[in-house]
C-alpha cells in the first residue's frame, strides 16, 4: 500500500506541473515531449511545495485536502484560459525515453536497498522533511532545530507531502523522488545534446552520465536524498527555458531554483542581468517570480528570528589569497579525475579552448557565463566558510561539480552541434 501511495505522490507532483506547464508555455508554441516532461516535474515540485509554505501561513495544519486541492484548482483555471501547447513526439524522442526508462529500471533496483543516511541528506534535508510532515505546517520555531536552519525548503516539503500521500516518514520510499529526479536528468540530457546532434551521441552521453560515479552516489549511494541532484536539473531547466526565449517560465524555473538551494541566486542575477541587457522588455516576466519568492521567504525567517551560518565579520583576518586559490584548485584536481567523471570535463575545456570565439557568441556566452559564474561563488562561499575549509571542500566538491555537469554539457551541445529542430 505504501509503495501505491508513494506513486500516487510521483503522479500528484507529475500532473500538477504539466497543468503549470501548460499555463506559462506560450500559446501553441511548439514544445518536445522529452523538455515538457522534464520541466512538468520541476513545476511539480516547486509549485507544490511553495504552496505548501503559504497554507502554512494560513492553516493549523495542511491536510492531504489542501495539497490536493493545488491541481483542483489549476485545471478550472487552464480550461478558463484554453491554452493549447503542442507537444511535439518523434522516433529519437522515444528512443531516449525507452533507454532512460531502462537505466530507471536498473538503478531501481538498487535505490531501495538502503534508507537515506549521509549526514547532509539527514541532517539539512530529511530531519526537517520529518518535522514538517508531524507538524503539518512549516513553522519558524520548528526550522530552528536544525542545522542550516535558514535553507530553502523544496526538498524538505516535498519530502514532507510524499510522506503525506504514504501515510508515514519512510526514509527508504523517499529515495523514489531522488530516483524520479536523476531520471528527468537523463531525459533533459539527452533532450540537450539530441537537440544538436545526432541521436546516438545523445544515447551515448545518457549512458556516461548515468554511470559516473557521482551520479550513480547521488541518486543510489550515499548522497541519495540530498539536494544537488535536484539543483543540477533545475539550474539545467532554467537556463534551457532561457535559450528557447520563455521568460516567464525561466523566471519561475529560477524562483524554484532559489526554493532548493541558496546557490540558486547567483545564476538567478546573472540571467536577470543579462536579460535586463538584452531583453529589457521581458526583464519583469523573469524577474518577478525569483523576487517574490526570495523577499516571502526571507520576510518569513527574519520574522522568526531564523538567521544564516555565514556571518561575513570575523574572516577577515585570514589570508584571503590562500583561501581563495585552494577550492579553486580543488575544483581543477576534481574536474580532472577521471574514475570519477571520465573524460566528460576534458572535453569540456577542450572545447572551450578550441572554438573560444564560438562560445564568446551569444546566446552560447550565457551558458557560460553562468558556469563559471557559479565555479566563482563556490569558491567564494569556501574562502568564507565559517568551518575548517578543508573539510567542507573534500565533503562537498563532487556533489558541487554534479550541479555544473548538465550545464557543462550543454556548453558543449551549443558549441559543437547544430540545431536540428
Amino acid at each position: 500500500m505504501e509503495v501505491t501511495n508513494l506513486f500516487l505522490a510521483i503522479i500528484y507532483f507529475q500532473l500538477t506541473g504539466i497543468l503549470v506547464f501548460k499555463l506559462f508555455v506560450p500559446q501553441n508554441e511548439k514544445t518536445n515531449v522529452l523538455y515538457a516532461i522534464a520541466v512538468s516535474w520541476i513545476l511539480g515540485l516547486g509549485i507544490s511545495t511553495f504552496a505548501f509554505f503559504l497554507f502554512s501561513l494560513i492553516f493549523p495544519q495542511v491536510t492531504l485536502v489542501q495539497i490536493l486541492a493545488i491541481p483542483f484548482i489549476l485545471a478550472p483555471v487552464n480550461y478558463y484560459f484554453k491554452k493549447r501547447v503542442k507537444v511535439t513526439l518523434n522516433k529519437t524522442d522515444l528512443i531516449g525515453i525507452s533507454l532512460v526508462t531502462f537505466i530507471g529500471i536498473l538503478l531501481s533496483m538498487s535505490a531501495f536497498a538502503k534508507p537515506i543516511f549521509s549526514f547532509d541528506a539527514i541532517a539539512f534535508w530529511s530531519a526537517k522533511a520529518r518535522a514538517i510532515f508531524i507538524d503539518g505546517r512549516v513553522t519558524t520555531d520548528t526550522l530552528k532545530l536544525f542545522m542550516s536552519s535558514d535553507y530553502p525548503l523544496l526538498v524538505p516539503i516535498s519530502q514532507a507531502i510524499t510522506s503525506i500521500f504514504v501515510g508515514s516518514f519512510n526514509l527508504v520510499l523517499l529515495k523514489g523522488l531522488t530516483l524520479i529526479t536523476s531520471l528527468n536528468i537523463l531525459i533533459l540530457i539527452y533532450y540537450s545534446v539530441s537537440k544538436y546532434f545526432h541521436f546516438w551521441a545523445a544515447a551515448l552521453t545518457v549512458i556516461i552520465v548515468s554511470s559516473i560515479t557521482p551520479f550513480m552516489d547521488l541518486t543510489i549511494g550515499e548522497h541519495a536524498g540530498e539536494a544537488d541532484i535536484v539543483f543540477a536539473l533545475i539550474l539545467l531547466a532554467t537556463v534551457l527555458a532561457f535559450l528557447h526565449r520563455q521568460f516567464l517560465l525561466s523566471g519561475i524555473l529560477a524562483a524554484c531554483l532559489i526554493w532548493t538551494k541558496q546557490e540558486g541566486l547567483m545564476p538567478t542575477l546573472i540571467l536577470s542581468a543579462i536579460i535586463f541587457w538584452k531583453e529589457r522588455k521581458y526583464f519583469w516576466q523573469f524577474a518577478s517570480t525569483p523576487f517574490l519568492v526570495s523577499v516571502s521567504y526571507f520576510l518569513f525567517l527574519k520574522s522568526g528570528g531564523v538567521h544564516g551560518q555565514y556571518v561575513l565579520a570575523g574572516n577577515y583576518q585570514r589570508d584571503i589569497v590562500k583561501y581563495i586559490l585552494y577550492p579553486a584548485q580543488a575544483f581543477r584536481e576534481e574536474m580532472r579525475t577521471l574514475r570519477l567523471w571520465n573524460l566528460v570535463w576534458w572535453m569540456f575545456f577542450a572545447t572551450i579552448l578550441i572554438n573560444f570565439k564560438k562560445v564568446l557568441k551569444y546566446p552560447t556566452n550565457v551558458v557560460a557565463i553562468i558556469f563559471f559564474g557559479q565555479v566563482t561563488f563556490y569558491v567564494a562561499v569556501f574562502a568564507w566558510t565559517p568551518h575548517d575549509q578543508a573539510t567542507q571542500v573534500a565533503t562537498t566538491i563532487s556533489r558541487l561539480v554534479f550541479q555544473l555537469l548538465p550545464l557543462g554539457i550543454l556548453l558543449i551541445a551549443l558549441t559543437l552541434g547544430k540545431e536540428n529542430y
